[in-house]
């Protein structure tokens, strides 16, 4: 006999809502000067085009 999963109890209105109730997130290096004093060179878009680059070179 085949059986139909239970329904959820949750209700899916008040999940969704809750997504933009989350907080956004953005990148900051600040913590890392101040423990470590690094600070970036490279911004976001260049890193992320060289490390697909890096990724696809060393995949082959």
């Amino acid at each position: 006999m085949i059986r139909r999963p239970p329904r959820s109890t949750l209700d899916r209105s008040s999940a969704a809502s809750d997504v933009y109730k989350r907080q956004r997130r953005a990148l900051n290096t600040d913590r890392a000067y101040e423990r470590f004093g690094f600070r970036a060179t490279t911004g976001f878009d260049e890193g992320l085009r060289r490390t697909v680059e890096w990724y696809r070179q060393s995949k082959t």
